[in-house]
């Protein structure tokens, strides 16, 4: 029985501590989804309610974080500190939120990004000796950031130079109509 009685104290314990970090990361503005095996896997800036006043490093977030998701919000080169840390991080999608040039090298420590999304960023070719260098990188978002042709050309040369995988670049969002204004002629 005293087997018993422990594995319920442990159980109890665990949910209580994953309780009160949901809270903290529910009081930041931020949404998480965890995996089968309870492990914390994607990280949601809610667009609406994120509270970016604190830098990644003061989330309490766990090392199994595979996406971290803060499309749109007010994160900024400050707030990006401690990305670093998170060791299985492999999305990154840090499109229209405030990241500039300097993030670029906090953003290459990121060793295991698969996928990086700077779109609607200022970030521009000033980062792309960084962002050539992140050994994972297989996808790049630069939608209406401030890299240019010649930026990506210098990622492809510093990555093969490196011996590293070429990155796909994200290609512009096709739109599939068009919008016609309401007193056009037909």
């Amino acid at each position: 029985m005293g087997c018993i009685a422990g594995l319920l104290a442990r159980q109890y314990a665990f949910y209580a501590q994953r309780l009160a970090q949901q809270e903290h990361w529910s009081s930041l503005g931020l949404d998480v989804v965890y995996d089968d095996d309870n492990a914390l896997k994607t990280v949601i800036g809610v667009n609406n309610s994120f509270k970016g006043h604190e830098s990644i490093k003061d989330w309490r977030l766990e090392p199994s974080v595979r996406q971290l998701l803060l499309h749109n919000t007010d994160l900024d080169d400050e707030k990006l500190q401690g990305v670093e840390l998170l060791p299985q991080l492999e999305v990154l999608m840090l499109s229209a939120s405030h990241i500039t040039d300097e993030s670029s090298s906090t953003i290459r420590k990121c060793k295991h990004v698969k996928t990086l999304n700077v779109a609607y960023t200022t970030v521009s070719d000033r980062s792309i000796s960084d962002i050539a260098r992140m050994p994972s990188l297989i996808k790049l978002d630069i939608y209406r950031s401030g890299i240019t042709d010649s930026g990506i050309s210098r990622l492809h040369e510093v990555r093969k130079q490196l011996n590293l995988p070429q990155v796909t670049i994200a290609p512009p969002p096709k739109s599939s109509f068009s919008i016609v204004p309401l007193n056009a002629p037909s």
